[in-house]
């Protein structure tokens, strides 16, 4: 708990965060888990359950060069931010910021006229790759991310999913900025376009979007299939269910070797790479791999060297004897 800013951790130097758990921090200001005023990079590490009293209920990230904040096979969840006017339920950056491979899911902004429920960034470029967006909340405009109208740096979305994100009803998933040039969308599932000037598509897009529209202007919201907020492989993220319209329609252009998993769940597992963080995997009967079992005396006691077998998939099973 801190006063100021950084609930958890604070930095004044450019830092990296790799495979660690931050969770349950306060902070009176800015950054209830977090707050950097240099670079930060954030690898396989999960922020969640942080308070502030200001911006960013997750992450507070500034920078005195470009980039505030770098993330890649992380989660940032549940986190909430409760001061009148605050910005940034999960994430509030000052600089370029980039999400890779990430999930952004269940933050929210319990103040009054607040902005950017997932993310907010109040300057530099933003891109968001194959990441997951959703179930966040802001009381007034940008439920999973926002970017001042008059935004002068791109705001990229590529291979990504924003979807169940709520606000005021001005712009649920995200906010349309004044120069349209500075805006691409390709490959990207929008369950809602309101208030984003993307054009709806039901089907996918020349530039591979799915786009929702409410009823009664549109054809409705487009349900991106997304399953309950969970933990796999040790990672937080939203499993694709099987009738998602992520799954295999996402951007084949430079994957990565996995997905916000990690090893051994590989990014392109179907005919084409999935929306969003999650890769959905084939199924695969488990089964026990036991090369050259050992006889084992009767009542002897068992250990490693006797239990030899792998497993072809993560599991436990129950071995009883006939």
């Amino acid at each position: 708990t801190s006063a100021a800013g950084g609930g958890g951790i604070f930095s004044a130097g450019e830092t990296l965060i790799d495979q660690s758990y931050i969770s349950d921090n306060h902070a009176g200001g800015g950054g209830g888990g977090i707050a950097s005023t240099h670079s930060l990079w954030l690898a396989a590490t999960t922020v969640t359950g942080n308070t502030s009293g200001s911006d960013g209920g997750g992450i507070h990230a500034t920078t005195d060069g470009s980039m505030a904040v770098s993330i890649s096979t992380s989660s940032v969840s549940l986190n909430t931010a409760s001061l009148d006017g605050s910005r940034g339920g999960g994430i509030f950056a000052s600089g370029d910021t980039m999400l890779t491979n990430s999930t952004v899911s269940g933050n929210q902004l319990l103040g009054a006229g607040a902005d950017g429920g997932g993310l907010f960034v109040s300057a530099g470029v933003v891109v968001l790759h194959s990441s997951t967006v959703a179930q966040n909340v802001a009381s007034r405009v940008g439920g999973g991310v926002l970017v001042p109208f008059n935004h002068q740096s791109p705001l990229i979305l590529r291979s990504s999913i924003l979807a169940q994100n709520s606000d005021s009803g001005i712009a649920p998933n995200f906010r349309g900025i004044l120069d349209l040039n500075m805006l691409m969308v390709d490959f990207s599932l929008i369950d809602d376009n309101t208030g984003t000037t993307l054009p709806e598509s039901q089907t996918s897009s020349l530039r591979g979007n799915l786009v929702g529209r409410p009823q009664p202007a549109g054809s409705g919201l487009i349900d991106a299939g997304l399953d309950t907020f969970t933990v796999i492989g040790g990672a937080q993220v939203h499993p694709l269910l099987e009738q998602s319209p992520a799954i295999d329609s996402g951007d084949e252009a430079m994957p990565p070797a996995s997905d916000q998993r990690g090893a051994p769940f590989v990014r392109v597992s179907g005919q084409a790479i999935d929306k969003g963080a999650f890769e959905r995997q084939p199924a695969v009967e488990p089964m026990i791999l036991w090369d050259a079992p050992a006889a084992i005396a009767v009542g002897a006691a068992l250990d490693d060297s006797t239990l030899n077998a792998t497993a072809r998939t993560p599991g436990t099973f129950t071995y009883t004897p006939p």
